[in-house]
C-alpha cells in the first residue's frame, strides 16, 4: 500500500454531485487496524504504507507544513502502526511521542529547535530501520512467487524506492486484466520518478 491508500475521495455534498473535491483520511480503516489485519492487505503491506505516511506527515509538520493529517488523525495512525508492528513481531519499534504536539516537544528536548534538517535526522533515526525491515519482509513475500531480480541484491537500499518496487511487484503478481497491467506500467513510472528524486540534486 502507498500513503495515498489511506485517503478517500471527499465528495462535494453541497451540490449533490459525486465529483471529488478533496481527500479525506480513512480514519475508520486505520482505527480498525488496531484490532486486526485489514482485508485490503496483510500487515506487511499495510505497515509499509502506514509507516511512510506517518514519516512523511511528521516531516511535513516539522519542516514548514503541507501535511494532510490533523493532530487526532496522526495519533490514530501512530497507534495503528504500533499495533501492526507488534503483530509482525517488531516489539522494539516505538516513537517517543503521541501526536504532532508531543513531536514538537520531543524535537525541542532533542535540540532540534530552529533546524529543519535536525528534525529530518531525528525522524530518520526513528523510521529508517522500520522502513528497511518492512521492505525486506515484503520482498520475501513476493519472491516466493515472482522471478528474482537480475541484480544479486534484493533491495536498492533506498527505502522509498524499495517500497515502490515492492508495490510494483505486488500489483504485477495480482494483475489479471489489461487494465491491471496498465496500472503496472504506471507503477514503473512511479519507480522511475522516485529514482530521479533520489539521484537528482537541483542545487
Amino acid at each position: 500500500m502507498r500513503p495515498d491508500d489511506f485517503f478517500e475521495d471527499d465528495p462535494d455534498d453541497l451540490f449533490g454531485g459525486a465529483t471529488p473535491v478533496g481527500r479525506r483520511f480513512r480514519r475508520d480503516f486505520v482505527t480498525a487496524l488496531r484490532r486486526g489485519s485489514a482485508a485490503e492487505g496483510d500487515d506487511v503491506e499495510v505497515g509499509v504504507g502506514l509507516a511512510r505516511l506517518i514519516h512523511d506527515e511528521l516531516e511535513a509538520f516539522g519542516t514548514g507544513g503541507g501535511g494532510m493529517l490533523e493532530d487526532a488523525e496522526i495519533r490514530e495512525a501512530l497507534l495503528a502502526l504500533r499495533a501492526v508492528t507488534q503483530r509482525l513481531g517488531m516489539s522494539d519499534f516505538a516513537v517517543p511521542f503521541r501526536d504532532f504536539t508531543t513531536f514538537r516537544n520531543y524535537w525541542i528536548r532533542e535540540g532540534a529547535r530552529g533546524s529543519w534538517q535536525a528534525r529530518r535526522d531525528l525522524l530518520a533515526s526513528l523510521f529508517d530501520g522500520l522502513h528497511d525491515r518492512l521492505s525486506e519482509l515484503e520482498s520475501q513475500t513476493l519472491t516466493a512467487s515472482l522471478a528474482n531480480p537480475v541484480s544479486p541484491h534484493g533491495r536498492t537500499g533506498w527505502a522509498r524506492i524499495d517500497e515502490e518496487i515492492a508495490e510494483l511487484r505486488r500489483h504485477f503478481q495480482a494483475a489479471r486484466t489489461p487494465q491491471d497491467y496498465r496500472n503496472v506500467g504506471n507503477d514503473c513510472v512511479i519507480v522511475t520518478e522516485a529514482l530521479s528524486r533520489q539521484l537528482y540534486d537541483p542545487e
